[in-house]
Parts: C-alpha cells; structure tokens; sequence
C-alpha cells in the first residue's frame, strides 16, 4: 500500500509592502504559515501598496523568509498603481498554468487593471479559459 502525501497550500493576501505595510504582522505571519511547511504559497495581490519599485525590491526579499518549493504572485489593483504592472511582470514572472504535481494543477486569472482600484475579466481571458477548459 502506497501513502498518499496531500499537497498544502497557503494562500496569503494584501501584504501591502509600502507606507501600509505592518513588519510585526507580516513576521507572525512568516512564523505561522513556515510551521505548517506549506508545499505552495500563493500571494493574491497587494503585494505592494503603490507599485513602486523599492515596494518591489523589499516585497521579493521579504518573501524569501517563507520555507516553501513554490510561491505563485498574482497582481492586485495597488500592485497595478504607478506602472507597476510592468514591474510586477519583472520581479514575479508567472504562468497563468502551474502544474504543481501529476494531480494539481492550480490556474490563476489576474483581474487588475492599471490605475484602477475594480478589476475585471476581460474578452482575451475569457477566450483563453473557454480554450484551456
């Protein structure tokens, strides 16, 4: 008989690195979620609070505190501020498919707009997933 090994993945939120951002908050976090010895974590937007590339620079190295294989960044409308969609593309390159092992596969649509606080699925994503499914 085989074991089964379930995949963990933790899915975090609004980190807000910037003029929001709590340090005290985000190292219980690191102390809480690197206890669980995620498999995955997945950053769902706000990574930064203005787009800005030093909120960049600070949110990749304080994303290095977390023990996991994998960490999948998706943008959030304040990661979109200030031309920050073009830095987000730089410094969390990611594939809309994430093939995590023969049994997950998790899919990520990003609804962020550029300088515009509500998101939207637009006609191209909507093409791409009638295709994908």
């Amino acid at each position: 008989m085989t074991a089964i090994r379930k995949m963990l993945i933790v899915q975090i939120s609004d980190l807000h690195v910037g003029s929001q951002f709590l340090q005290d908050k985000f190292d219980q976090l690191v102390d809480e979620v690197n206890q669980l010895h995620p498999d995955v974590i997945v950053v769902t937007g706000d990574l930064t609070n203005e787009g800005l590339m030093q909120e960049y620079e600070k949110c990749t190295t304080l994303l290095k505190k977390f023990n996991t294989k994998k960490i999948i960044a998706i943008s959030g409308n304040h990661d979109y501020r200030n031309t920050g969609y073009l830095l987000f593309k730089k410094f969390f390159p990611f594939e809309a498919i994430n093939e995590l092992n023969d049994d997950v596969v998790l899919v990520t649509l990003g609804t962020a707009r550029p300088d515009r606080n509500e998101g939207e699925v637009g006609y191209r994503q909507n093409l791409w997933l009638e295709r994908t499914m």
